[in-house]
C-alpha cells in the first residue's frame, strides 16, 4: 500500500554516497512511494509537502558534507523537523573499526549538526569507496597516504568499494518500522 512518498536526497563527489542513495530508494519501495534525487536536482523544484519522510545522505570530501547538501537542509529545516528523517554519512572512516576513525566519524556528525541545526531521527556512519582511477593526482597521492595509514589496499590502478550493503540495507529497514510506528512516535 503506497501512501506515502519518501525523499531521499544525497550528495556525492564520485558517486559512491549515489549508490548508497538508490539502494535505500531500493529497499523502501515496496512499500512507499520513493523519490531518489541529488540535491542539485532540487534546486529551486522542492515541493516539500508531497513528502511524509526524508533520508538525507551526504559524502565526506576532505573533513566536511559538501556544501550543497548542508545547504539545503538549512534551507528546508522547519519542514525536516516536522516529518521522520534520517541521515547517512559515506565516509572513508565511516567504515573502519578503530577508536580513532570512530571519533572522526563523530565529529563529522556533529559538525554536520552543528552547521545545520537539523538533528535526524536516526543516523548511519558508512564507508564509501576509493575510485582511485577518478581522483586527480593530488587527490590520489593523498588518498593511498591515508589507505596505507588505515591498512587498506593502495594500488590506484584500481577503485575499492568499502560499503557495508547489508548496514545499508537495515538502516532502509529500520526508517520503514519508524514510518509504520507513525508521526507521533518516531
Amino acid at each position: 500500500m503506497k501512501q506515502h512518498r519518501i525523499l531521499v536526497v544525497y550528495a556525492t563527489r564520485y558517486g559512491q554516497t549515489a549508490k548508497v542513495a538508490v539502494r535505500i530508494g531500493n529497499v523502501i519501495r515496496p512499500e512507499y512511494t520513493v523519490d531518489v534525487k541529488s540535491v542539485a536536482e532540487l534546486q529551486g523544484v522542492f515541493h516539500p509537502a508531497q513528502y511524509s519522510g526524508v533520508i538525507l545522505a551526504g559524502s565526506v570530501y576532505f573533513g566536511k558534507h559538501q556544501r550543497a547538501l548542508r545547504d539545503f537542509v538549512r534551507a528546508h529545516l522547519i519542514f525536516l523537523i516536522t516529518v521522520p528523517t534520517a541521515f547517512v554519512s559515506v565516509s572513508g572512516a565511516g567504515g573502519a573499526q578503530t577508536e580513532e576513525a570512530r571519533l572522526q566519524v563523530k565529529e563529522y556528525l556533529e559538525r554536520f549538526r552543528s552547521d545545520t541545526a537539523w538533528n535526524p531521527r536516526m543516523t548511519l556512519a558508512v564507508a564509501g569507496g576509493v575510485p582511485y582511477t577518478r581522483y586527480s593526482f593530488v587527490t590520489r597521492w593523498f588518498m593511498k597516504r591515508l589507505a596505507r595509514k588505515r591498512g587498506r589496499i593502495d594500488d590506484t590502478a584500481q577503485d575499492y568499494e568499502y560499503t557495508d550493503w547489508n548496514a545499508v540495507e537495515q538502516f532502509a529497514l529500520d526508517f520503514l518500522a519508524m514510518m509504520r510506528e507513525g508521526p507521533g512516535k518516531a
